[in-house]
């Protein structure tokens, strides 16, 4: 019976022996997962940090984008209104041209007029005997 207790206390002293190693093999990686943790917790509270950065830039982005597209915009119908402005001054100058032309082709009509038609002589001052 002695021998069958000690056998059991040396069996219980290995259990205890292998449970204490178990114990800080354990507690060995509940360590390093804890570090592990800290620097991804860390880690993460930097992507946080770099995503609200990284957010108020795109709200400035988008902010000035809109702000071009206005331009844009404003620019744009500032165009049309300037081709629509030019269109106008275009065909006043083509109707000012074909009434300078017609004008022309009056004045050349009664030169021609003038022209054709018997008119007195003027008389001279100077009389010839």
């Amino acid at each position: 019976k002695a021998k069958n207790y000690l056998s059991k206390l040396a069996d219980t002293d290995a259990d205890l022996s292998a449970n204490r190693a178990n114990e800080t093999i354990l507690r060995n990686k509940l360590a390093d997962m804890e570090l592990t943790k800290d620097s991804k917790s860390n880690e993460v509270a930097h992507l946080r940090k770099d995503k609200n950065l990284l957010l108020d830039q795109v709200i400035d982005l988008q902010s000035k984008l809109d702000l071009k597209n206005s331009e844009v915009s404003s620019l744009t119908t500032e165009i049309e209104y300037l081709k629509s402005k030019v269109s106008d001054l275009a065909s006043e100058a083509r109707l000012n041209k074909s009434l300078e032309t017609r004008r022309w082709e009056d004045i050349e009509n009664m030169a021609e007029k003038i022209h054709r038609s018997p008119s007195p002589r003027p008389r001279s001052p100077y009389k010839f005997v």
